[in-house]
Protein backbone atom coordinates (compact mmCIF):
# COMPACT_ATOMS: atom_id res chain seq x y z
CA UNK A 1 0.00 0.00 0.00
CA UNK A 2 1.08 3.39 -1.05
CA UNK A 3 1.70 6.27 1.38
CA UNK A 4 -0.61 8.32 -0.22
CA UNK A 5 -3.31 5.64 -0.28
CA UNK A 6 -3.59 5.75 3.58
CA UNK A 7 -3.92 9.71 3.48
CA UNK A 8 -6.94 9.24 1.43
CA UNK A 9 -8.53 6.80 3.04
CA UNK A 10 -7.81 8.92 6.75
CA UNK A 11 -9.53 12.12 4.61
CA UNK A 12 -12.45 10.01 3.21
CA UNK A 13 -12.85 8.55 6.53
CA UNK A 14 -12.65 11.88 8.29
CA UNK A 15 -14.66 13.35 5.35
CA UNK A 16 -17.69 11.16 5.88
CA UNK A 17 -17.62 11.58 9.85
CA UNK A 18 -17.78 15.02 9.43
CA UNK A 19 -20.90 14.45 7.05
CA UNK A 20 -22.76 12.37 8.84
CA UNK A 21 -22.37 14.16 12.16
CA UNK A 22 -22.85 18.17 9.94
CA UNK A 23 -26.04 16.32 8.02
CA UNK A 24 -27.31 14.92 11.70
CA UNK A 25 -26.86 18.77 13.25
CA UNK A 26 -28.40 20.57 9.71
CA UNK A 27 -31.99 18.32 10.35
CA UNK A 28 -32.04 18.81 13.66
CA UNK A 29 -31.65 22.58 12.92
CA UNK A 30 -33.97 21.99 10.26
CA UNK A 31 -36.68 20.38 11.71
CA UNK A 32 -36.69 23.13 14.43
CA UNK A 33 -36.94 25.72 12.32
CA UNK A 34 -39.30 24.36 10.41
CA UNK A 35 -41.29 23.26 13.46
CA UNK A 36 -41.06 26.76 14.72
CA UNK A 37 -41.54 29.03 11.63
CA UNK A 38 -42.34 26.36 8.87
CA UNK A 39 -45.38 26.77 7.29
CA UNK A 40 -47.45 23.72 6.09
CA UNK A 41 -49.48 22.65 3.18
CA UNK A 42 -52.91 23.79 5.56
CA UNK A 43 -51.94 26.83 6.48
CA UNK A 44 -50.69 27.54 2.61
CA UNK A 45 -53.70 26.79 1.20
CA UNK A 46 -55.70 28.61 3.86
CA UNK A 47 -53.81 31.46 3.41
CA UNK A 48 -54.42 31.75 0.37
CA UNK A 49 -58.27 31.40 1.02
CA UNK A 50 -57.67 34.46 3.09
CA UNK A 51 -55.99 36.42 0.76
CA UNK A 52 -58.91 35.51 -1.89
CA UNK A 53 -61.12 36.71 0.34
CA UNK A 54 -59.50 40.00 1.58
CA UNK A 55 -58.90 40.68 -2.34
CA UNK A 56 -62.40 40.04 -2.79
CA UNK A 57 -63.72 42.22 -0.35
CA UNK A 58 -61.15 45.28 -1.91
CA UNK A 59 -62.41 45.11 -5.50
CA UNK A 60 -65.96 45.10 -3.61
CA UNK A 61 -64.91 48.25 -2.14
CA UNK A 62 -63.80 49.85 -5.15
CA UNK A 63 -67.31 49.16 -6.87
CA UNK A 64 -69.11 50.59 -4.59
CA UNK A 65 -70.69 47.01 -2.93
CA UNK A 66 -71.39 46.64 0.63
CA UNK A 67 -71.85 43.24 1.57
CA UNK A 68 -75.47 43.32 1.54
CA UNK A 69 -75.11 44.30 -2.11
CA UNK A 70 -72.20 41.51 -2.78
CA UNK A 71 -74.70 38.73 -1.09
CA UNK A 72 -77.30 39.37 -3.38
CA UNK A 73 -75.53 39.38 -6.24
CA UNK A 74 -74.33 35.62 -5.61
CA UNK A 75 -76.95 34.40 -3.71
CA UNK A 76 -75.38 33.97 -0.61
CA UNK A 77 -76.72 35.78 3.45
CA UNK A 78 -74.42 38.31 4.69
CA UNK A 79 -73.10 37.09 7.65
CA UNK A 80 -71.17 34.49 5.20
CA UNK A 81 -70.41 37.10 2.65
CA UNK A 82 -68.44 39.43 5.34
CA UNK A 83 -66.73 36.14 6.51
CA UNK A 84 -65.62 35.79 3.41
CA UNK A 85 -64.68 39.17 2.50
CA UNK A 86 -62.59 38.98 5.60
CA UNK A 87 -61.05 36.10 4.89
CA UNK A 88 -62.34 33.63 6.85
CA UNK A 89 -63.94 31.40 4.70
CA UNK A 90 -62.19 27.77 4.55
CA UNK A 91 -60.37 27.25 1.01
CA UNK A 92 -63.23 23.95 0.88
CA UNK A 93 -66.62 25.94 0.71
CA UNK A 94 -65.02 28.34 -2.08
CA UNK A 95 -66.48 25.69 -5.01
CA UNK A 96 -66.28 26.48 -8.21
CA UNK A 97 -70.23 27.93 -9.48
CA UNK A 98 -69.62 30.31 -6.03
CA UNK A 99 -66.17 31.19 -7.77
CA UNK A 100 -67.73 32.01 -11.32
CA UNK A 101 -70.70 34.06 -9.65
CA UNK A 102 -68.38 35.99 -7.71
CA UNK A 103 -66.36 36.72 -10.79
CA UNK A 104 -68.94 38.35 -12.16
CA UNK A 105 -70.13 40.15 -9.49
CA UNK A 106 -67.06 41.83 -9.19
CA UNK A 107 -66.28 42.03 -12.85
CA UNK A 108 -63.43 39.36 -13.12
CA UNK A 109 -62.56 36.26 -15.02
CA UNK A 110 -63.25 33.31 -12.74
CA UNK A 111 -60.13 31.63 -14.06
CA UNK A 112 -58.32 34.89 -12.46
CA UNK A 113 -60.36 33.56 -9.36
CA UNK A 114 -59.32 30.03 -9.86
CA UNK A 115 -55.83 31.16 -9.97
CA UNK A 116 -55.26 33.03 -6.92
CA UNK A 117 -57.29 29.81 -5.16
CA UNK A 118 -54.23 27.55 -6.71
CA UNK A 119 -56.86 25.57 -8.94
CA UNK A 120 -57.06 25.37 -12.33
CA UNK A 121 -60.34 24.77 -14.50
CA UNK A 122 -59.73 21.25 -15.02
CA UNK A 123 -60.03 21.04 -10.70
CA UNK A 124 -62.74 22.97 -10.68
CA UNK A 125 -64.74 20.02 -13.19
CA UNK A 126 -63.49 17.52 -11.49
CA UNK A 127 -64.81 18.50 -8.32
CA UNK A 128 -67.88 20.02 -9.60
Amino acid sequence: MKRGDGMDKLRNLVRNQFERDYGNIKRVVKAELHREFGVSEAQRVSGRARAFGLFVGVVAIRLGMTPPTLADKIGMNVADVEKLLKGETPAEALHDDLLVKLAAAIHYQPEVLRIMLGRSRDDSEVSA
